[in-house]
């Protein structure tokens, strides 16, 4: 073989290691608390559900990966979460994406108003998605929807197969009461050793799995993929 044939092969094997490696790198995210500011304060954990559902599905695909929502407590606001707490955390936690958001209501119906800022291009500039009109009794339904709008939106390339792991993982359950629970739960669990816990909830990580199991949520494993700053359960 001559040298020149040679060097020619050691170039395209080069440049499609190189196409490899661009390939495989992730962004980080951060997920945050949709701002229930608007809601009633019975209501305020739809904010904490919609960031956890998105947590569950996001996981599922391998293109981001996430920043433990423990470390957001630093960033909390105590009245609430806005906005501009969820970009000063995806600033100073070095996120490449956050995706956030607010909730409101009518008297029939639920207002989602997502949002995300990508800050690896760009000012950082927060991008708004369609509003979704979310009817009573139908909220878990749009919580299988949800992840995918966002994905979409940050061009992230899709499979049928993807779509439908997203959405059994952000849809853990067919009970709006036991999602309320396990949300509850999954706050009790991160929240700090100061908090009373929930009667028959504790805040251990093991304590919530099976929190969920007798509530009849089906958790998707965290295995595959890590967490900026923890270890997955």
């Amino acid at each position: 073989m001559s040298r020149t044939r040679s060097l020619a092969l050691v170039a395209i094997v080069l440049g499609g290691l190189a196409g490899l490696a661009e390939g495989a790198v992730k962004r980080s995210m951060l997920v945050a608390p949709f701002e229930t500011l608007a809601l009633p304060p019975e209501e305020a954990w739809l904010g904490d559900g919609l960031a956890e559902a998105l947590t569950l599905a996001f996981v599922q695909h391998p293109a981001f990966v996430q920043i433990d929502r423990a470390r957001l407590r630093a960033f909390a606001d105590p009245q609430g979460w806005r906005a501009a707490s969820a970009l000063e955390a995806a600033r100073a936690l070095h996120a490449d994406v956050a995706v956030f958001g607010d909730v409101r209501r009518d008297a029939t119906s639920y207002v989602i108003r997502p949002r995300y800022v990508e800050l690896t291009s760009g000012a950082g500039e927060p991008v708004a998605l369609d509003e979704l009109v979310v009817a009573d009794g139908e909220l878990l339904d749009v919580l299988a929807k949800l992840p995918v709008l966002y994905l979409r939106a940050l061009k992230v390339a899709l499979t049928a197969d993807d779509v439908a792991r997203l959405a059994a993982a952000a849809h853990p359950t067919g009970s709006p009461r036991a999602f309320h629970l396990f949300v509850s739960g999954r706050l009790a669990a991160d929240d700090e050793p100061a908090r009373t816990e929930l009667p028959g909830i504790g805040r251990s990580r093991n304590a919530r799995r099976h929190a969920a199991l007798r509530l009849g949520v089906s958790l998707p494993s965290r295995r595959r993929h890590r967490f900026v700053g923890q270890t997955p359960v």
